[in-house]
């Protein structure tokens, strides 16, 4: 595998180089690199260069600070971070209180020794994947075309992709951390609801919110993962000891080169020795799972705003937004208990499904990313949403623990998201699979490779 977070932690801690240095340089790469790419909200370089000046002190003292001492992170502008501004959750008006204080998620960065570079941009209130009047960041994977990186974590993933982070925090309600990952070409974790607390978060949907990492490669995550957690990693399992599920899709949901990638991808699990089973795909709950977001997410998150709030900055919000938000006008508590209880009997559906199986994979979102100029209606960019996040929103829906690693089309111009869903809390052996399913690909020939 190619060198990563753990092979920096080890030379950092061999002394092969000192974190104030490494992180000095990156700062300097990174605010030349983001007059273009706008991944960022705020850089905080005093607060980095403190950070990494007291892991050198640390480790020239003897001590061991831990495996994530001295590694960068950028926190998206969803999160509260002590000594920056207060988190705008990617909108012009104010909802500082709806975020509070900066959370435990975020103290145990801190407590890691990690290196907190700044915050990363968002779209408005993390819901959906474009914007229309405030701005997206540009994807780096193509160097001629200004490409959409997704969202709602876009700014995230076009850190990590740019290679202005050591890796990422993000977060995940219907796909706001994979479909990123997938089309910036880098690595989406989304973590177990309720396995990392969401205090000092903005909150858009108490039922599905989720926080996660973006990160290079999967082997990468795995390492932070376990950092955070204070857990050993579990060991990486044989190809030919698992069974997974992969599923099938109608034409009308995978564009062509996705549906390529796809294919070649299950084929190289198959040589190498993975038990694959074919299961069902979700078609005939796609009304629902639509009706789930677009009723009960979208209603609460009119219900954290206030409808007073809303109507006196109604003409502040981002026009995909105001159709979103428009979507929950005159939901009630009897729908909302409804929606609930679908919610619950689809969570159930995929335990059952999940059963006998270590994993179940299928394409991240079912199209490539797409030229920005191209999403400039409101028209055309609820559209795009709806059909960028149409599959892993699902996975929300049944509440798997889920990672989006990327492989690359025929061509290699473009990446493509390759999902891998775990049963709930099962969050430590999803990654274990991903790093086997990971170095398959890199064996293969058919990982991403940016050319950037």
């Amino acid at each position: 595998m190619r060198a990563g977070l753990r092979q920096f932690s080890d030379g950092l801690r061999a002394g092969r180089y000192r974190a104030t240095e490494v992180i000095a340089d990156l700062i300097r790469r990174t605010r030349q690199a983001d007059e273009t790419r706008h991944a960022f909200v705020y850089l905080d370089d005093e607060a980095a260069l403190a950070a990494a000046r007291a892991i050198d002190s640390r480790l020239a003292r003897g001590e061991d600070p831990g495996p994530l001492a001295g590694i960068p992170v950028a926190v998206k502008d969803l999160l509260a971070v002590d000594g920056m501004p207060p988190a705008r959750a990617g909108s012009r008006i104010d909802v500082a209180d709806l975020i509070g204080e900066e959370g435990a998620f975020v103290q145990r960065l801190r407590g890691g020794g990690c290196v907190v570079m700044g915050k990363t941009r968002t779209t408005e209130f993390a819901a959906g994947a474009h914007n229309i009047t405030h701005r997206m960041p540009l994807n780096p994977v193509d160097g001629k075309v200004d490409r959409s990186p997704a969202g709602s974590s876009s700014g995230s993933a076009v850190a990590v992709a740019g290679g202005m982070t050591g890796f990422a925090i993000g977060s995940d309600t219907g796909g706001s951390i994979r479909v990123p990952a997938a089309f910036c070409g880098v690595c989406g974790l989304k973590t177990s609801r309720g396995l990392w607390p969401l205090d000092g978060v903005f909150p858009l949907s108490p039922h599905l919110d989720t926080l996660g990492l973006l990160t290079a490669q999967a082997d990468d995550a795995a390492f932070v993962f376990a950092g955070l957690q204070g857990e050993p990693e579990l060991p990486i399992p044989e190809l030919k000891r698992l069974t997974i599920g992969y599923e099938h899709y109608a034409d009308d949901i995978l564009c062509r080169e996705v549906e390529h990638a796809y294919d070649h991808a299950l084929r190289a699990l198959a040589n190498g020795g993975v038990n694959l089973v074919p299961v069902s795909t979700w078609t005939e709950e796609r009304a629902t799972v639509e009706r789930l977001f677009g009723r009960l997410v979208a209603g609460d998150l009119r219900k954290a705003l206030g409808e007073t709030r809303l109507a006196r900055d109604w003409d502040r919000l981002d026009p995909v937004v105001q159709e979103r938000l428009a979507g929950a006008t005159g939901i009630d508590q009897a729908e909302v208990d409804e929606l609930i209880g679908e919610l619950e009997r689809l969570r159930m559906k995929a335990r059952q499904r999940m059963n006998g199986l270590d994993a179940i994979v299928g394409p991240t979102s079912g199209i490539q990313s797409p030229p920005l100029a191209m999403l400039g209606e409101v028209g055309s960019a609820v559209q795009f949403v709806g059909r960028s996040l149409a599959l892993s929103r699902v996975t929300n829906v049944q509440d798997y623990c889920a990672i989006s690693l990327p492989i690359a089309s025929a061509d290699n111009s473009l990446p493509v998201g390759f999902q891998i869903a775990a049963a709930p809390w099962h969050d430590a052996r999803l990654l274990a699979v991903a790093r086997s399913i990971e170095g398959q690909f890199q064996e293969r020939g058919l990982e991403f490779r940016a050319g950037i």
